[in-house]
């Protein structure tokens, strides 16, 4: 009954609207930015140095990497020294990246960067470091700055903080460690990390990339932040890269007044109340719903970071797909991913790269129909983050010659298989409404909509034009195994058919246009200042 139905599905859909806006209210966004995969790659860096800097000044002293040996050599760096001093640094919370921090270090980057210059004033020598962290409008009570103007990797940038080499001090090191002890201090909550990826020269007269790290204790009462990040493991090195990221992800923490959302590089903070407490973190959305633990000791932050398996989507369905018909297949679900594309490939015909065609976001399902008979092949990609990931494994189907006629049992049993539903879930119960969304499996097989994914939304609408009241549906003709029909009332209990006696005066059913099988129809009846009308479809099966 679409009148009926939809005023039934509209106070569904307010009352569903009006929980999510007291969610909402309940908690506050946090937002740290729009992080660059190398950005967040940096602080990555600096949180593991600071929770674990002996291991750090292992990996300081033996990596492999040519540009920092060469500076190693080229400064006489004591490997023995370095490693013993990272040894004696005692472990340190995490730093929450902000993004007020974050753009006032990437303009500093780029003015660097456009004026060839290095140093901790801006290029008028007007502003200082706190000048222009309050310029983006941080309110500070405590800052550092860390900048280099030829940080050629990551590894490079964040090696020659840690190890601080240079002229004026012990062990090719310079005097004091003044950018190492920025990165092990106490005395900071917060971090803005900004890359100028731009570069020009060769390594010996390089200008860029050029990165700046800001450091800053927020004004007022100390408040401990839970931060992490969230990403796929790809390479199983067991820690992040860039690349890996995942975001959209919503974050929140029992007991905070705030929730975040996970930055495309997947980072992520939420400031949480002061006082040791062990509080419950949980991830959310994206095909993703995983809980973790903080333990929050006095105002220190916590790290937590979300590591879901990534295994490469299959595609799950009949391997012997008819021909003319939609057969239904499945994509394996992956956390993270925003929407899927799938492929399909002739087998054995040479050089075919095969047609790909995006799914809408949030749907795994989507409908093959074989051009010719044969072998096909089948598989699915998820895109993570805006990123577009491998293809995973093909499933091959053998497409068959029979063509069987459409019927609620073939159309039900195939979503059944896709979805991986018992046999019989929705095919057994033609009258009910298996995803909830307020319309019974039946009417979906007949106005071709998902019974799995909540398709309400794409039900014919009706409206009021011209004085008379209007309903435009479809009618597949093919689907011979049912009868869908307009009815009128002006009391929702006597229904009337087109022509049926005691029906309003001209109601009627119209048709429109024909593509095919399917049929566009109009049903109309004229609104009557008597009392109201009242239209519905109404599908019948024997």
């Amino acid at each position: 009954m679409i009148r009926a139905s939809h005023a039934i599905l509209f106070a569904a859909l307010g009352m569903a609207s009006c929980r999510a806006l007291a969610d909402d209210a309940a908690t506050t966004l946090w937002s740290i930015g729009s992080p660059t995969d190398h950005e967040q790659y940096y602080l990555e860096l600096i949180n593991r140095a600071r929770a674990f800097p002996a291991a750090e000044g292992v990996r300081l002293a033996t990596t492999t990497d040519v540009d920092v040996r060469n500076h190693y050599n080229g400064y006489g760096v004591n490997l023995v020294l370095l490693q013993s001093e990272f040894a004696a640094l005692p472990p340190r919370p995490p730093l929450a990246m902000n993004a007020k921090l974050i753009a006032a270090a990437r303009g500093h980057s780029t003015d660097e960067y456009d004026n060839t210059f290095q140093d901790h004033w801006s290029s008028d020598r007007r502003r200082y470091i706190g000048d222009r962290i309050s310029a983006a409008g941080y309110a500070f009570s405590n800052y550092g700055e860390n900048t280099y103007t030829h940080a050629t990797s990551a590894w490079f940038g964040h090696a020659s903080f840690e190890a601080d080499w240079g002229p004026g001090g012990t062990g090719g090191m310079q005097d004091g460690r003044k950018h190492r002890a920025l990165v092990h201090s106490p005395d900071f909550k917060e971090i803005g990390i900004g890359i100028d990826p731009r570069s020009r020269g060769s390594l010996a007269t390089a200008w860029g990339p050029v990165v700046t790290q800001d450091f800053a204790m927020p004004a007022g009462p100390p408040v401990p932040f839970v931060t992490g990040v969230a990403y796929h493991d790809l390479n199983g090195n067991l820690f992040y890269d860039p690349g890996e990221g995942i975001g959209g992800v919503t974050v929140n923490v029992s007991g905070a007044a705030y929730h975040s959302v996970t930055a495309n590089s997947g980072g992520y903070a939420v400031p949480v109340p002061a006082g040791d407490a062990f509080r419950t973190v949980t991830f959310s959305g994206l095909g993703i719903n995983t809980t973790a633990s903080a333990t929050i000791t006095g105002t220190n932050n916590f790290k937590v970071d979300l590591k879901p398996l990534y295994s490469a989507p299959l595609v799950t369905g009949p391997a012997a797909p008819a021909l003319g018909i939609d057969n239904i297949y499945a994509v394996t679900t992956v956390g993270g991913a925003s929407r899927y594309d799938w492929r399909v490939v002739r087998k054995g015909v040479s050089g075919d790269p095969g047609i790909v065609t995006a799914l809408p976001p949030g749907a795994n399902l989507f409908a093959f129909v074989p051009a010719t008979t044969g072998a096909w092949l089948l598989s699915a990609r998820p895109v993570i983050s805006g990123r577009t990931m491998a293809f995973g494994p093909a499933t091959e189907v053998n497409a068959g010659t029979v063509i069987p006629p459409p019927s609620f049992a073939l159309w039900a049993a195939g979503f059944e298989l896709a979805a991986t539903l018992p046999a019989g879930t929705l095919s057994a119960n033609p009258a009910a409404d298996h995803n909830g969304d307020g319309v019974p499996n039946l009417m979906a097989y007949a106005l071709g909509l998902s019974p799995v994914a909540a398709s309400a939304r794409l039900l014919p609408q009706a409206s009021v034009i011209q004085g008379n009241l209007r309903l435009d549906y479809s009618r597949d003709t093919s689907k011979a195994d049912i009868t869908l029909t307009p009815q009128v009332s002006t009391n929702l209990r006597t229904w009337f058919t087109p022509g049926q006696p005691g029906a309003p005066a001209g109601f009627s059913d119209t048709l429109l246009s024909t593509n095919g099988t399917v049929q566009s129809r109009r049903a109309s009846v004229p609104v009557s200042p008597a009392g109201p009308a009242y239209l519905r479809l109404r599908v019948t099966k024997p």
